[in-house]
C-alpha cells in the first residue's frame, strides 16, 4: 500500500446500500476506517450514520446529508448544495475549503447516484444528468472531482457525458 504523502486531499466513497441495516453499519464502518479528510457515503439515510460517525470522529467533524448522500468532512464545508432529484437521478455538490491540503484552495465536489435498472440505458441517464445538471441556477462551477454510484463500468462513454474533460481517477487513486 503507497503511503499518503504529507498534506494530501483523502476523499472516500462508499456506497452502503445493502438488504440488512447491520451490513450497512460494517459498510460504513469499513469506509470511515479508510479515514478520509472527506467521506461521501451514498444511501447513508437507511443507516443511523450520524452517531456512528459522531462516535468515531469526534466532534470536529461536519455532518451533512442530502438525499441520498451522508457527507463527513473533518475540512471546513463552504456549502453543500442538493441539484438533482428526478428520475431516480440525484445529485449534490459539496465546497471544500482545502486550504490546509496539499491542494491549498477550494474544492468542488459532485455527488452522483444513478438508477441500477438494468433495463434503462446508461447513456441516456448520462445525458438526462447533463441536462438535469445544465438547467441548475445559478449555474454549477466546474467541479474537481465527480464521484459516487454511477452504475456504469468504468471507462464506459457515457461516463465522458456525465464529466466531460475529466480523467478516471481509478489509476490515480491510493487505496
Amino acid at each position: 500500500e503507497p503511503a499518503t504523502p504529507p498534506g494530501a486531499l483523502r476523499v472516500v466513497h462508499w456506497n452502503v446500500s445493502f438488504d440488512h441495516t447491520h451490513e450497512r453499519e460494517v459498510a460504513a464502518d469499513r469506509a470511515l476506517d479508510l479515514d478520509g479528510d472527506i467521506t461521501i457515503l451514498t444511501d447513508a439515510y437507511v443507516i443511523p450514520w450520524y452517531g456512528v460517525t459522531r462516535e468515531r470522529l469526534g466532534a470536529e467533524a461536519t455532518l451533512l446529508s442530502s438525499f441520498p448522500f451522508g457527507f463527513i468532512s473533518r475540512l471546513p464545508i463552504i456549502e453543500m448544495r442538493p441539484l438533482v432529484a428526478a428520475d431516480g437521478i440525484y445529485a449534490a455538490q459539496l465546497r471544500i475549503d482545502a486550504v490546509s491540503t496539499s491542494v491549498g484552495r477550494e474544492v468542488v465536489l459532485l455527488a452522483v447516484d444513478m438508477p441500477s435498472d438494468l433495463s434503462l440505458s446508461r447513456m441516456e441517464l448520462a445525458r438526462r444528468l447533463r441536462e438535469l445538471l445544465e438547467a441548475v441556477d445559478p449555474p454549477l462551477p466546474e467541479p474537481d472531482l465527480v464521484l459516487g454510484d454511477f452504475n456504469i463500468t468504468r471507462g464506459s462513454a457515457s461516463l465522458r457525458v456525465i464529466a466531460p474533460g475529466m480523467r478516471h481517477a481509478w489509476r490515480q487513486a491510493r487505496r
